[in-house]
């Protein structure tokens, strides 16, 4: 009497389906990265710059106070739009207030994160005040200068509304209104 060996392997069916399930993956992972730019996307990535800001200087504690005497700003974290003077693009950088060692009453901004608008979406412009008013736009565009929102290590922030521009249409406008007392950023359709 012969005995059968078991044989190893998938069946047919056990195959189509572990390609199947691959390919829903692979193809849900092209859209994704595929996406194009647009504002309001945009405006989530900067959402959450900002909270990575707001979190850091609340986690980073105060400055020591001689230090935030001679910069003038007890600000421990900061959120900066760099514009590219060669293209349409800009750097948003979470940076870091690096305190000297004492007696020394210096310090200096460290990067902690960075990403980049590629110009097909931007930070058009923006004002100094939190606008949650649909119809208002931005205040000071966006040139050639830095813009600069300062966060405290108590979670407040400077009040800030930036505004995001697509194509130059109504339809592609986003905005991200910062609440000051505790930081918290709201994304907005349209200006």
């Amino acid at each position: 009497m012969s005995r059968r060996v078991p044989q190893a392997g998938f069946t047919l069916t056990e195959l189509m389906v572990t390609i199947a399930i691959i390919g829903i993956l692979s193809t849900g992972a092209m859209v994704t990265l595929r996406r194009p730019e647009d504002p309001g996307h945009g405006a989530i990535r900067l959402a959450n710059a900002l909270r990575q800001c707001t979190r850091l200087a609340v986690a980073r504690g105060p400055v020591r106070s001689d230090v935030a005497l001679a910069l003038g700003s007890a600000a421990r974290a900061r959120l900066v739009v760099r514009p590219d003077l060669d293209s349409r693009a800009q750097d948003v950088a979470v940076e870091l207030l690096e305190e000297d060692d004492a007696p020394a009453t210096t310090a200096s901004w460290a990067p902690a994160s960075r990403f980049r608008f590629s110009g097909a979406i931007r930070v058009a412009g923006y004002r100094g005040s939190s606008e949650l008013t649909a119809g208002l736009g931005p205040e000071t565009t966006v040139g050639t200068s830095e813009v600069v929102m300062e966060c405290q290590p108590s979670g407040a922030a400077d009040p800030m509304t930036f505004y995001l521009d697509g194509d130059g249409s109504e339809s592609e406008r986003a905005r991200v209104v910062v609440l000051p007392l505790r930081g918290e950023p709201v994304n907005l359709d349209g200006w």
